[in-house]
């Protein structure tokens, strides 16, 4: 008979998994981040823009 591991047990003591299917193999699309990668740029420029006019309105 087999005891049940405690749950701090349970936590460790499994070994990681290996036999999870790729992206490809599941069918599913890679995420296309050029977007989001165009609105992070957009972004800092707006923020570099608001710290000049700081600059400039406090001089």
């Amino acid at each position: 008979m087999l005891l049940d591991p405690t749950a701090s047990e349970a936590l460790i003591s499994h070994p990681p998994s290996t036999a999870e299917a790729s992206d490809d193999e599941r069918g599913e699309e890679a995420i296309d981040v050029t977007a989001g990668e165009e609105w992070v740029s957009r972004v800092e420029v707006a923020r570099q823009a608001v710290e000049i006019l700081g600059m400039k309105v406090r001089a």
